[in-house]
């Protein structure tokens, strides 16, 4: 079967109460008794998009989608108390029952691989499979890489992101940001 370039609709979206005053926006498109998979959206922060379906045959794949917390359509946006790896982790689990799903295949990338993989370590028992694109996987040089090494690749988005980081940070921008973040 072909994969489609335009992405398939959504049939079914909703609200999920996760709990510390978060809910997460989820929606499944393609087969509705198809092999299960869930999509990771990278950021953290960006949330999911239809276009990233097109990765799986909608005749083949019931494709599951979810903003994390703080992103895309999951309420509050923006918010970081509560949100961390291990409750990201909880929240597909969380999911994956809501949705009546015993196993499923774990897709993910950039920032969702590293969520993929979290969750793939963790709950083994309900993950069929894993695939993962773009790997990021949050160690200290692959965090380094993203906030310095990547003046090498796109030297001019660099410098415009590091002229809006006051010049006292600029040596420890994942600080400031993490800072900046939680207000202080």
């Amino acid at each position: 079967a072909r994969v489609p370039v335009q992405p398939v609709a959504a049939f079914d979206s909703g609200f999920l109460d996760v709990g510390q005053g978060h809910r997460v926006y989820y929606e499944q498109a393609g087969a509705a008794t198809g092999i299960p998979v869930v999509l990771l959206h990278g950021g953290p922060g960006s949330g999911s998009s239809p276009r990233q379906r097109v990765f799986y045959d909608p005749a083949l794949f019931r494709i599951v989608q979810f903003d994390q917390r703080g992103s895309g359509r999951s309420e509050p946006m923006g918010e970081t108390a509560h949100n961390h790896t291990t409750a990201l982790v909880g929240d597909i689990e969380r999911l994956r029952e809501h949705l009546a799903i015993d196993r499923w295949l774990v897709s993910g990338g950039s920032w969702g691989s590293t969520l993929a993989l979290v969750y793939a370590a963790r709950h083994r028992d309900r993950v069929s499979g894993v695939v993962l694109r773009a790997i990021f996987l949050a160690g200290r040089s692959d965090i380094a890489w993203y906030f310095d090494g990547s003046r090498a690749v796109a030297p001019e988005a660099y410098e415009r992101f590091l002229a809006e980081i006051p010049r006292r940070w600029r040596r420890r921008i994942p600080q400031y940001l993490e800072r900046s973040l939680r207000g202080g």
